[in-house]
Parts: C-alpha cells; structure tokens; sequence
C-alpha cells in the first residue's frame, strides 16, 4: 500500500505487524454488525470454501445500485449450549477492482443460519450442499 500517496494518517498496523489503511467507509458500515449477527439465525449463509462462513446484507447506501455488504464470520463451539461467533471481515465488494470478482452465488450453497448453529451446537459435520 502506497501510504505516501494515501497519507501516514490511515496507516494502521495489525496484531501481525502487517500494515494496513485505514477505511472510512468500512468503518462507518461496521455500525451494522451487530444487528447483523443478532439476525443471524433468520439469515441465508453461505458456503465460502474456507472455514469460514459469508451472509450479506442489500443494498447499502452510498453504494452502486445492487451493492452488498459481505460479513465473513466464524462459529466456534465452546460448549455444548455455547457458540463464539466472530466477524473475520466485512465490507462491500469494489467491483471496479479487477481483483474483486463478484460472487456467484449458487442457491445449493446455502444454508439457513438456525441450521448452521444448530449443527455446530450439536458437533455435527457442516458439509456443503450436493448440487443435483
């Protein structure tokens, strides 16, 4: 990151040393996510490949038309009644970046968040969806 151009104000270094910038508009959406991952039982999620999961919210205000705000979260069981659930990331995709690809969402690929939880409360394999 070129933080000569962006301004040292923005330069953030993270618990890995790793720097990065500081974001605004990222900022301001993260008001979110708590009503977000309140909601989560009543939300699509979706299979990201990783061990992590994706749920999105509609469009976001100040963003091009048909833009979604993209919350990559994970579960850990911690007992059999209790689940940690952590925001890894979130933000809404610039489609302008040629490095950031929309998503192709596939309706196999989900699964409901009650389900989700569930399944990790109970210790159960979360296995992705046959497409038939």
């Amino acid at each position: 990151m070129n933080f000569e151009a962006l301004g040292l104000e923005h330069l953030l270094i993270d618990h890995r040393g790793i720097c990065r910038a500081f974001c605004a508009g990222r900022y301001r959406l993260s008001v979110q996510l708590p009503t977000i991952m309140a909601s989560l039982a009543d939300r699509q999620c979706l299979f990201t490949g990783h061990s992590n999961w994706l749920t999105m919210e509609g469009h976001q205000f100040g963003y091009p038309e048909g833009s979604r705000y993209e919350v990559y979260f994970g579960l850990r069981r911690e007992s059999a009644q209790s689940l940690k659930v952590y925001v890894e990331s979130a933000y809404v995709r610039d489609v302008d970046h040629p490095s950031h690809r929309p998503l192709r969402l596939k309706r196999h690929e989900k699964i409901k968040g009650w389900l989700l939880i569930m399944k990790k409360l109970r210790n159960e394999p979360i296995r992705r969806p046959v497409q038939r």
